[in-house]
């Protein structure tokens, strides 16, 4: 099996997507799905919200990038914010999913109900990043879609559009938001990194998801489909 000798380097709380769609412009390939065939032997002309078939690149990498690629799925994605939810059962499909390329996605309808359908950028994260690394890329906390601010300078976040590999920086526009809301999302950003940091304390990070977004208990019961058992409404 042939290694990557260049894959691309990945920054801190760049989203997947973003990853995958520079590589794919450094690589020079002509058409996404001959990337996606490199790197995870799929045939596929889109990016997923989260890898599917990762140990396929993992071996085809040098080992110095083997960890960070591993973590890709826990810190790249939003994946975090919702294995708490799941049961052994559903962690193992969703493990098999992301690392052994099994076909069907146990949390492609949740992971939807968070992120946004559109591509948004901070604009004073697009000049540190300029400045620090020479290179523009998408942060994954920007892409969830009942945040309007930044996590890092809590200004209001702006839009591009649908596809991931066609962002116009240029077109983006910003949104007003009074200072009321803006307090409001500032405790509540703070709340989502805590959950994303916590991964490991199952326990925690339930019980702090719900009193975050008001989920409530009688959909979490076992048994009942996952999308039916959360319900994303915020307060």
């Amino acid at each position: 099996m042939d290694k990557i000798d260049l894959f691309s380097d990945i920054y801190p709380e760049e989203d997947y997507r973003s990853i995958i769609s520079r590589h794919h412009k450094l690589s020079a390939n002509e058409t996404l799905n001959k990337t996606n065939h490199q790197l995870f032997n799929k045939n596929s002309a889109k990016i997923g919200l989260i890898p599917n078939n990762l140990n396929w690149l993992i071996s085809k990498v040098y080992d110095a990038r083997k960890v960070q690629i591993e973590n890709l799925p826990y810190k790249n994605t939003l994946v975090s914010l919702v294995i708490s939810f799941l049961n052994k059962s559903q962690i193992e499909k969703l493990k098999n999913y992301m690392f052994n390329g099994y076909t069907v996605n146990p949390v492609a309808t949740l992971l939807r109900k968070f992120i946004s359908n559109n591509i948004r950028f901070c604009l004073m994260c697009n000049a540190e990043d300029y400045d620090n690394i020479g290179v523009n890329y998408i942060h994954r906390l920007h892409q969830l879609n009942s945040l309007s601010l930044c996590y890092k300078h809590f200004v209001p976040l702006v839009e591009s559009g649908n596809s991931i590999t066609k962002v116009d920086i240029q077109s983006l526009k910003g949104n007003d938001l009074s200072l009321e809301y803006i307090n409001f999302e500032k405790n509540l950003i703070i709340d989502i990194i805590y959950l994303l940091n916590h991964l490991t304390n199952s326990e925690l990070i339930y019980n702090k998801f719900i009193s975050i977004f008001g989920i409530k208990r009688v959909y979490l019961k076992k048994g009942r489909n996952i999308q039916d058992r959360i319900n994303f409404r915020f307060y």
